[in-house]
């Protein structure tokens, strides 16, 4: 018996005339989890936690250039924005090799980052003086960040092993 063979398009149905049995063709497995993930525009929860902090970063940046412009920050607010807007274009795209670029940023950010707040919490221990807001709130902010900056490359991490 002739099996009905499924062309791209449902409509179009035709029976082999040749009279042999033609493998129906299955969709990928792996596409239809992309194509069928759970957030909206089809991104995973690991894409839109990328995704959400890197417009988080590219807003704060803006922020900082537009209305607390320094020369010595000018430096590390475009590098952010540069690998934040990068970040964004290695989950639209699902690119392997993008996303090795952000993952291997990333943990460079994470060696520096963590260099650094071990010398801000050493000099506030160290300096004898009193803890005022500003510091305690700069120690929270800078621990924030260093947390999100390690979840970011958790999730790159597995982004890159997905794609």
């Amino acid at each position: 018996m002739p099996v009905i063979a499924i062309n791209e398009c449902p409509s179009e149905r035709k029976v082999p005339s040749d009279g042999e049995a033609q493998e129906i063709v299955q969709p990928n497995d792996e596409n239809l989890k992309r194509a069928s993930a759970g957030g909206p525009g089809g991104l995973n929860c690991n894409e839109m936690f990328l995704v959400t902090l890197a417009v988080i970063v590219v807003v704060f940046g803006a922020l900082d250039l537009i209305f607390d412009y320094k020369h010595v920050a000018l430096a590390k607010t475009i590098f952010s924005m540069v690998l934040a807007v990068l970040t964004i274009v290695a989950v639209i795209t699902k690119s392997s090799i993008l996303m090795l670029i952000v993952l291997i940023f990333l943990s460079i950010l994470v060696v520096l980052l963590t260099a650094g707040l071990v010398i801000l919490v050493i000099t506030f221990f160290t300096d004898g003086k009193e803890l005022q807001t500003g510091q305690i709130t700069e120690i929270i902010l800078t621990a924030l960040s260093y947390l999100c900056i390690v979840f970011a490359c958790i999730s790159a991490c597995i982004l890159r092993g997905q794609y």
